[in-house]
């Protein structure tokens, strides 16, 4: 099987500064890691239109958690940086790559939370925007899956086609709100 995992930006940083044949220097290497590591601290993501909106009623109704693949910025600092921005208050849990040891679509990024929620995939859904991973990793193991494409500025977004595996792609934060009460009503 293809290893499914995000590379920390220790190793990430590491592979570059060797790719340039730069001559050993851990003082500056440790430096260069920690700003990665910490900029999202540093410059966080602005909520998207009604995303708080979206959060504060879906939380009052559901148990919300995130499944993330981290990249540069380690869980702890995601984390911290959602508590700064005032949102974490609204996840019961988080599924951090580089806790996990695995990233989407590898099924113990998603297994993680349901685990600790007790919740089986057929009773879940997962919101994410990318097909190949967050929507791919959500189905494969039989959860329910919005692809969110509402961020236009995202590279992501501006690739993707209108294929999609997912039970219904929305655009907005207020339109997926307004689609899982009219689920909720119709059941």
């Amino acid at each position: 099987m293809t290893e499914v995992r995000t590379p920390s930006a220790e190793e990430i940083l590491n592979q570059i500064w060797n790719s340039f044949h730069f001559a050993p220097n851990p003082k500056a290497l440790n430096y260069i890691i920690d700003f990665f590591e910490k900029s999202i601290l540093y410059f966080p993501p602005e909520l998207e239109h009604d995303a708080e909106y979206a959060l504060q009623k879906l939380s009052k109704k559901y148990i919300l958690g995130i499944i993330s693949d981290t990249g540069f910025s380690p869980g702890k600092n995601m984390s911290q940086m959602m508590e700064e921005i005032g949102v974490a208050k609204y996840f019961s849990g988080y599924s951090y790559s580089d806790e996990t040891g695995v990233a989407k679509p590898h099924p113990l990024a998603f297994t993680t939370l349901l685990e600790k929620f007790s919740v089986k995939p057929e009773d879940a859904l997962h919101i994410g925007d990318i097909e190949h991973t967050d929507i791919a990793g959500a189905k494969n193991i039989g959860m329910k899956a919005i692809r969110y494409d509402g961020n236009i500025s995202s590279v992501v977004t501006h690739s993707k086609s209108y294929e999609t595996r997912a039970d219904i792609i929305l655009y907005e934060w207020k339109d997926i709100v307004d689609y899982l009460e009219e689920l909720e009503n119709n059941n």
